[in-house]
């Protein structure tokens, strides 16, 4: 009887390990999928024409659009 017990503990400690590696196998397979259709970062760097869609001069201090008079703002030079 005790050699049956332990080879339940052993099949179930093996299925655990099993269904770690068979999580860690979908996760990352998911990841690789997210990685590969997600779309590509069309920010522009250009910030001149979106200045004149936002109707504001971008502050690289605050990363927000504003009317440009921040005396401590960071202002593309024209």
């Amino acid at each position: 009887m005790t050699n049956l017990s332990n080879m339940n503990k052993h099949l179930t400690a093996a299925l655990d390990v099993l269904a770690a590696l068979l999580k860690l196998l979908g996760e990352a397979t998911w990841q690789m999928f997210q990685l590969l259709t997600g779309k590509a970062d069309s920010t522009s760097n250009n910030k001149s024409t979106e200045n004149t869609a936002q109707g504001g001069v971008l502050n690289y201090r605050t990363g927000q659009f504003d009317d440009g008079t921040d005396a401590s703002g960071w202002y593309e030079k024209d």
